[in-house]
Formats: C-alpha cells, sequence, structure tokens
C-alpha cells in the first residue's frame, strides 16, 4: 500500500501509516447491469469510461455476442 507519509530518513519507526483503498463491488455491479440490461434491450447505447481491466470481458460481451455498438 502506498505511504500516507513517507517516514523521516533515519526513523526507526515500526509502524506506518497507509492509504488504504478499497473496492466496494461497484465494477461488478456495473458489468452486471451493462450486460443484463442488454439482454433485455433496456438502451440502444452505452458508454463505458474506466480504466479497470475488469470490465473488458463484460464489454466485450455486449459488442460481440449482442452485436451492440460495433456499427452493424
Amino acid at each position: 500500500m502506498p505511504s500516507a507519509r513517507p517516514p523521516r530518513l533515519g526513523s526507526r519507526r515500526r509502524m506506518l501509516e497507509v492509504i488504504k483503498t478499497e473496492e466496494r463491488g461497484s465494477d461488478v455491479n456495473l458489468a452486471t447491469l451493462l450486460v443484463a440490461h442488454a439482454y433485455q434491450d433496456r438502451y440502444e447505447a452505452a458508454i463505458v469510461l474506466s480504466n479497470d481491466s475488469d470490465l473488458v470481458l463484460p464489454t466485450r460481451i455486449v459488442r460481440e455476442e449482442l452485436r451492440l455498438g460495433s456499427g452493424s
């Protein structure tokens, strides 16, 4: 985990404050709804802006398996 405050040079502290980020399932929720709503034909277009590689497969399923957003 990234250090919240880097230790001072020569410090012998055994504990360090860190920045802890936790994922709360939002990518799983987005992926599930993206695929489910596509199967239900609930949207004409979807835009997903993310740097999360976990969303590649659900996006591919919607584009290739359901032929949505591929220009065909």
